[in-house]
């Protein structure tokens, strides 16, 4: 008979990934299945929560011969599209999920690692600023966010005094016949 070695990828991802020939026995990365008949077994990988399961391989097994095979994980991860309203805005107002790199409205945030996230707005004279919104990216789907930032308004008061007006009366000469 031969023997089966695979490889698990990357790294962080070993504590919980296994691999099995046969749906009973899991082993862990860098583990053997020994011996085994000569012949094609397919190569299958656990679930592990964040992450994309590798696809299922078909190794052939040699007489005296161990084979070697790998399966990487791919974190979970989701695109974020946000839209910025209304359009006089779209110009000046931008958004963050992490404070430091801003984006324009209509900008797609690409295979961003599944989980929460909170989206801050920009700051822009005369409009109110829309609150912070959560959102949640799942896996191979686009969220998308909407918000509308709120012209400030305010009252403006008037308010006029009378003004004293000083007339100097005419004094009228009369002319005496």
């Amino acid at each position: 008979g031969g023997s089966l070695t695979v490889t698990i990828e990357p790294a962080d991802v070993r504590t919980e990934a296994r691999w099995s020939i046969d749906g009973t026995n899991w082993y862990e990365s860098g583990q053997t299945a020994s011996p085994l008949a000569i012949g094609d077994y397919t190569v299958q990988y656990n679930d592990v929560t964040g992450w994309r399961t590798p696809t299922d391989e078909t190794v052939t097994i040699a007489s005296g011969q161990n084979t070697s095979t790998s399966g990487s994980y791919e974190p979970q991860a989701g695109d974020l599209t946000v839209t910025i309203n209304p359009a006089q805005v779209q110009g000046q107002a931008q958004w963050s999920i992490d404070g430091t790199t801003w984006h324009n409205s209509g900008h797609t945030l690409t295979d961003l690692v599944v989980g929460d996230y909170t989206i801050r707005f920009s700051t822009i004279l005369g409009w109110n600023t829309p609150a912070n919104e959560s959102v949640t990216i799942v896996d191979a789907q686009t969220a998308s966010v909407n918000v509308s930032y709120v012209q400030k308004t305010g009252a403006l008061t008037v308010t006029i005094t009378p003004v004293e007006v000083v007339t100097a009366g005419a004094q009228i000469g009369r002319a005496h016949a």
